[in-house]
């Protein structure tokens, strides 16, 4: 709404100064752009906020708004932000409380200058780009979040990193935007994991990306969204998976329960002897055998905790099963 370019360092600013800075540059920028004269038509407005706080001059700038653009010009977007701006300023902190630590750790540093580049500054020669361009130049992009060190900058930057490929997706699955396939790589999905992933993982397919998500056992999603249901959502949008050696029960159970079952025959053999009470020395004895079939599992769960390694499981898409072995590269 203020026509600059989007970053976290000025997105930062804007949630520390709260919202009348915001409204005060979205109004000032949105009247540039569609009157004239409007900063003669802004003045008397501004004069009554003359040697007054910044929410006064944010104010005087909402009334200007309402009273000469919204007639001819009216912007949704825009009256959004206002309407916000004239709620409790102290809901608006509450909001926002628990994001500021973490834009402050994204905004500092080597970090804030690597995700918050100046694109004005003539004299930074590294080269800014987003998923989108990465996508439609045929690019590969490796970004190591280092979550072990600090998990929370690393599921943060995962976080923005998803939420803005489930964008691109949207936009390749509209309008067809170089549509070549996309494969995206997932190590330890469970620390980046958020709504936005859920959609890409459930639509993605129809703007030609291919997702590998790779975690350790299905209570790490469960952790992570807060939700068993939310778990089970994330790994229902899986078509193919994939199961190594893996010690947890609920993730062995999990894995085993979406398989068919199966019939299992055995021959139960039978015998006996008996002796009549009168006559002890009279004895006769039988031997018998019997094929039984029955329902059973057709992996049982403690078999994948038996798994050496780098064998595994995989269900896939159209209900075929395989036991295979990675095979080592010499």
């Amino acid at each position: 709404m203020t026509y600059q370019r989007p970053n976290l360092t000025l997105l930062r600013r804007f949630l520390e100064g709260g919202p009348a800075g915001l409204v005060i540059k979205a109004v000032e920028a949105y009247a540039e752009k569609n009157l004239k004269d409007w900063e003669n038509l802004a003045q008397p407005y501004k004069d009554k906020a003359k040697n007054g706080h910044k929410e006064k001059l944010a104010f005087a700038l909402l009334r200007f708004y309402y009273d000469v653009i919204q007639p001819d010009y009216p912007s949704s977007e825009l009256e959004g932000l206002l309407s916000m701006f004239q709620h409790d300023a102290t809901h608006f902190s509450k909001m926002v409380s628990n994001l500021l630590p973490i834009m402050n750790m994204l905004t500092s540093g080597e970090l804030g200058k690597m995700l918050s580049p100046d694109a004005t500054d003539l004299h930074d020669l590294r080269g800014i780009t987003d998923t989108a361009k990465i996508i439609n130049n045929g690019q590969v992009a490796y970004i190591g979040l280092d979550s072990l060190t600090d998990s929370m900058v690393g599921s943060a930057i995962g976080s923005i990193m998803l939420s803005d490929l489930t964008a691109v997706a949207g936009d390749r699955y509209n309008f067809g935007v170089n549509n070549r396939v996309v494969n995206i790589f997932v190590d330890e999905a469970a620390e980046v994991i958020n709504d936005p992933f859920i959609q890409l993982l459930n639509k993605g397919r129809g703007a030609k990306l291919r997702l590998f998500v790779a975690t350790q056992t299905f209570s790490d999603f469960s952790a992570r969204m807060g939700s068993k249901d939310k778990a089970i959502q994330v790994l229902g949008n899986l078509n193919n998976k994939f199961a190594l050696r893996v010690l947890n029960t609920e993730t062995q159970e999990y894995i085993t329960s979406n398989l068919p079952k199966t019939r299992v025959k055995y021959v139960m053999r039978t015998q006996g002897q008996n002796t009549h009470g009168d006559e002890p020395a009279m004895h006769g004895g039988n031997q018998g055998e019997r094929l039984i079939e029955e329902e059973s599992d057709l992996i049982q769960p403690q078999l994948l905790g038996m798994l050496p390694n780098l064998e595994f499981f995989a269900t896939i898409s159209g209900g075929r099963l395989i036991k295979g072995r990675l095979p080592i590269l010499e």
